[in-house]
């Protein structure tokens, strides 16, 4: 697929939540995630979206080994859709309706935003505090409540998916609302 102007894929490179944790993140962030392919080892791996032409690329890298965590491919860039192969893996659509009308058009902001909520979560997924998690998650909140641009049932989804793909079921359980709105 030769990606257009006005067409973007988030292309989200970290095997870890190339799954349905990216899929909730995004879904948080306002992106409907309709049209998605992946393939085994990454089965929530490309999203595609519309929005306006031209936006700069972003390209998220981890700190420490360098590799890409999640990118968007714009324009003149190829992305791998079904039936094709990669490493010997077939691409497949997420949904068996996906690719069947106009994308989603995303905000180029919702978009930025979206991207290093996905990077943020990718880092903090690989980093979970094994001892004082609470004061960890306050942090996180305070983090989230100085920086704005989110609201308290965005940090609370953000904080339980964390939780949850680490195992951390005494923080799932809990709602962060009020730690956030009490920032």
């Amino acid at each position: 697929w030769l990606i257009q102007d006005d067409q973007y894929v988030i292309d989200i490179d970290d095997k870890a939540i190339a799954n349905n944790y990216a899929e909730a993140i995004l879904k948080m962030c306002g992106i409907n995630c309709s049209d998605v392919v992946g393939r085994a080892s990454k089965p929530f791996g490309k999203v595609f979206v519309k929005s306006k032409p031209n936006i700069e690329p972003i390209r998220a890298m981890h700190p420490s080994n360098g590799k890409v965590i999640v990118e968007t491919l714009t324009k003149g860039k190829n992305a791998i859709i079904p039936p094709s192969r990669f490493n010997g893996e077939y691409f497949v659509s997420y949904y068996d309706n996906a690719f069947n009308g106009e994308f989603q058009f995303v905000e180029p902001e919702k978009l930025e935003t979206a991207v290093n909520m996905l990077t943020l979560y990718s880092l903090l997924r690989e980093h979970y505090p094994t001892a004082d998690r609470d004061n960890a998650m306050l942090s996180l909140c305070r983090m989230f409540a100085l920086n704005g641009e989110v609201d308290a049932e965005f940090v609370s989804g953000f904080i339980q998916e964390l939780a949850i793909q680490n195992g951390d079921m005494e923080r799932v359980k809990k709602k962060w609302h009020k730690q956030y709105l009490g920032c």
